[in-house]
């Protein structure tokens, strides 16, 4: 998941919940002061009753002028009022057409007036459920001053209460998803925005190789977090051109300077095998010693080769190359080496297929191919090369019946210096030079090189170009 989708994702998250817990304690918080107002009107009527008691009549005044409730909703209100003497002296038309068990009815007062706790003076509130609707009710005792006079329970139907509540519920949990999906939204957004310098930064990392140390990453605000990175990376890179200038200065310095004297030291011994008066034995060290020297020469041109792969990439100049062609005087020339070593070398299928490119350079990439497939194949082996082709990619192969390559070598065979077995390349005389010479050649013509193993059954290596008509 890419960070962009992780931040997202927490934004969402974390505006879920914090809207989520804001909405609850805005819903509780207005569930408790809707029931809270019930709780006061029902206050302000048990104030009202208890202040007009009579105590000469031991009636309640207030009765008499019909005026119980000030507000008029409450005129649907359940509300029964009892005298000292278990007398009700009112009822409201509402308790004709529904019947309340309220805890605090006579049967019920009958055993709280024989308690003496103080919470006896208290109103006990609570929610009844009617099959169609809910009441809020409150049941208590009347007192005119610390005399029991009267039991009062007052109900108050929740439908609009409720109704209020839930639409405040929809409006929430409305707002609770459409904060969700805009937070989500405008921090995708502005993600997407703020990540779009290191998107830049890894397009200009993948562009940047060896050969191409030059490229420099756009630092856009460097005061921001991105374009202090991207400074850091530009110096970073700019000591690395620097450091591999030096190291291919070195090397081709080097090369030049050994070139030159390994070159007279050859021809002064080749020259001394010629005369008379040395001893055989003599002229038999000699020739091993221009072996080695020949062997050291064929080093020091590969790695001059290496070193100029940028002039060699500038002055190379591209033409039309028949493959199949070329795959005959490959097979030609190498023939010779395959019958030392009672191999078979063969043509397998091949099309006719045209590439734009180096003939010279292409020689020695396929030459080179199946000279090492004839080194590491035993006697009586087989090597096969084939060529197929699309519209758009052309495939050379060349194939061995040989010791095979080991997985763990196999992902740095292409690298420079890199030998598979320290035995194999003494035997053979490789210096781990050949296959990264190949994988220069294939790269310079817009192509790719692979290799495909199976120990003690033999490797494939397949080289693609882009085809030219």
């Amino acid at each position: 998941m890419t960070i962009r989708s992780r931040l997202s994702i927490w934004y969402i998250s974390t505006t879920f919940m914090v809207v989520l817990i804001l909405s609850t304690v805005i819903y509780f918080g207005m569930r408790h002061l809707l029931f809270r107002m019930l709780d006061r009107e029902h206050e302000v009527i048990i104030a009202a009753v208890e202040s007009s008691y009579d105590p000469i009549t031991k009636t309640f005044r207030i009765l008499d002028s019909r005026r119980l409730f000030v507000n008029e909703d409450m005129d649907q209100a359940y509300v029964t009022i009892f005298d000292e003497s278990k007398n009700e002296l009112y009822r409201s038309p509402i308790v004709d057409q529904i019947r309340m068990v309220i805890p605090l009815a006579i049967e019920e007062l009958k055993r709280t007036t024989m308690l003496e706790h103080p919470a006896d003076q208290m109103p006990v509130i609570h929610t009844i459920s009617q099959p169609h609707v809910r009441f809020h009710a409150t049941s208590t005792k009347l007192h005119y001053g610390e005399r029991h006079v009267g039991w009062i329970n007052i109900a108050s139907p929740l439908g609009d209460v409720e109704d209020a509540l839930l639409r405040l519920l929809w409006v929430l949990s409305g707002g609770v998803v459409l904060s969700g999906l805009l937070v989500g939204g405008g921090g995708y957004f502005l993600t997407g925005r703020a990540l779009t310098p290191v998107a830049a930064i890894a397009r200009t990392a993948r562009r940047i190789s060896s050969t191409r140390l030059s490229e420099r990453v756009d630092v856009g605000n460097k005061h921001d977090e991105i374009g202090q990175l991207a400074a850091v990376l530009n110096d970073l890179l700019h000591r690395l051109e620097q450091a591999f200038e030096s190291q291919k200065r070195f090397a081709a310095d080097a090369v030049h300077e050994l070139k030159t004297p390994v070159s007279v030291l050859r021809t002064h011994w080749e020259d001394e095998l010629s005369n008379p008066d040395l001893p055989d034995d003599f002229k038999e060290k000699l020739v091993g010693d221009i072996e080695t020297i020949a062997r050291l020469s064929r080093v020091i041109n590969n790695l001059l080769l290496l070193s100029h792969a940028e002039v060699i990439r500038a002055d190379t100049v591209f033409a039309p190359v028949p493959l199949a062609a070329l795959i005959d005087d490959v097979i030609d020339d190498t023939a010779v080496l395959a019958e030392m070593k009672s191999q078979t070398l063969r043509r397998g299928p091949v099309e006719p297929v045209t590439v734009n490119g180096d003939r010279d350079r292409l020689y020695q990439l396929v030459f080179n191919l199946v000279d090492n497939a004839v080194k590491y194949t035993p006697e009586d082996g087989e090597i096969t090369l084939t060529l197929e082709a699309d519209a758009s990619e052309a495939v050379l192969r060349v194939a061995d019946t040989g010791r095979g390559i080991p997985p763990n070598d196999l992902p740095h065979i292409f690298d420079r210096f890199y030998r598979v077995g320290s035995d194999r390349s003494s035997r053979t005389g490789g210096s781990g030079l050949g296959l990264a010479i190949c994988k220069m050649i294939a790269e310079l013509h817009g192509g790719s090189i692979s290799a495909t193993s199976t120990v003690d059954e033999g490797s494939v290596f397949s080289i693609r170009f882009p085809t030219s008509p």
